[in-house]
């Protein structure tokens, strides 16, 4: 089956990742002004959207970064609402077990990094950064309740 699978982590420092069909996989920083953000996220070929489940205020966190970063996920909500694009929100810890399994650190710095090791061993064709980790492991997870697997994937990309 050829379908397109979006996944996206938001944030000024987010990425996305795009499963094109059994052609490739791309990655992407995220836009972060208005415009440039609806305009990526005009992708007229995805079937199924996927978006990191964040934007809320924790404790300890300054309430203004909180209240910017928690808009820029309205922002996200609205550009694909407005291109009539299917999306689901999944929760962090969520996709993390499911897609990179146990053992994963608490600590933000070093649960990136952890991150990013995982997903760069999945997928070693691809030039996996910091920002575009987390996007990469939601579309290991989207695609697995997809059904959709990665071994038949075009590695020449």
């Amino acid at each position: 089956m050829n379908r397109t699978l979006v996944a996206i982590d938001p944030g000024a420092k987010g990425g996305i990742a795009i499963f094109h069909g059994h052609k490739d996989i791309s990655l992407h920083n995220l836009e972060t002004d208005l415009d440039e953000l609806y305009a990526q996220l005009w992708i007229p070929a995805a079937v199924k959207v996927m978006v990191e489940d964040v934007g809320y205020h924790r404790a300890g966190n300054h309430a203004q970064s909180s209240a910017t970063f928690a808009r820029h996920c309205g922002h996200i909500d609205m550009a694909l609402t407005a291109h009539d694009l299917d999306f689901a929100k999944v929760k962090p810890e969520v996709w993390m077990r499911n897609a990179l399994g146990a053992g994963r650190p608490r600590n933000k710095t070093e649960r990136k990094i952890w991150i990013k090791k995982r997903v760069q061993a999945m997928f070693p064709q691809l030039k996996v950064t910091l920002q575009t980790a987390d996007a990469l492991g939601i579309l290991v997870y989207l695609a697995q309740i997809q059904g959709v697997d990665f071994k038949s994937l075009d590695t020449r990309y």
